[in-house]
């Protein structure tokens, strides 16, 4: 049960997305983050549970892996919040023994390579590719949404909408 006038937020671990989001949406409402009690529930199951048990009031998580228990009604959705960071970077070993010229390739070929494919996948605008290639993709792009269904249970119109 709650001990003290503090908002309690649950939180999987200290420095985690979940507890530095919070400070965010601290400053970004003007609320005083002292106020704030972080409890640590290790995961989203964790933090699932603590809601449920009234352990904290409230907790950050991304939208598309918590929608299921929103259409349940087994967690209720109060808003949202946009990071104002990058969510992915492309990660590498301080020493790494990739050579100047293929990091170079990387940033210069692979990474614009990455944005067209994923820009192909998430509009499915296929014009531009081969003729012989335009069936393989609408089958992977179906194949990836049927996974996400069947893997983490969600509906297939918002595993659709979570790719587009």
């Amino acid at each position: 049960a709650k001990q003290n006038n503090k908002l309690r937020v649950g939180i999987s671990r200290y420095s985690s997305g979940s507890h530095t989001m919070s400070f965010y949406l601290s400053e970004l409402y003007d609320f005083d983050s002292s106020l704030i009690e972080f409890i640590v529930l290790n995961d989203f199951n964790g933090l699932k549970q603590g809601v449920i048990d009234n352990v904290v009031d409230i907790f950050l998580w991304e939208t598309f892996t918590t929608k299921p228990d929103f259409d349940k009604g087994i967690i209720r959705k109060i808003g949202e919040i946009n990071t104002p960071w990058p969510a992915f970077s492309f990660i590498s070993r301080p020493s790494t023994s990739l050579s100047s010229e293929l990091i170079e390739a990387i940033r210069d070929k692979f990474y614009p390579a990455l944005y067209e494919g994923i820009k192909l996948f998430t509009t499915g605008n296929i014009s531009t590719l081969p003729y012989y290639h335009r069936d393989d993709i609408y089958e992977l792009i179906d194949e990836s949404i049927q996974l996400i269904v069947s893997e983490f249970n969600h509906k297939y119109e918002d595993a659709n909408s979570w790719l587009s």
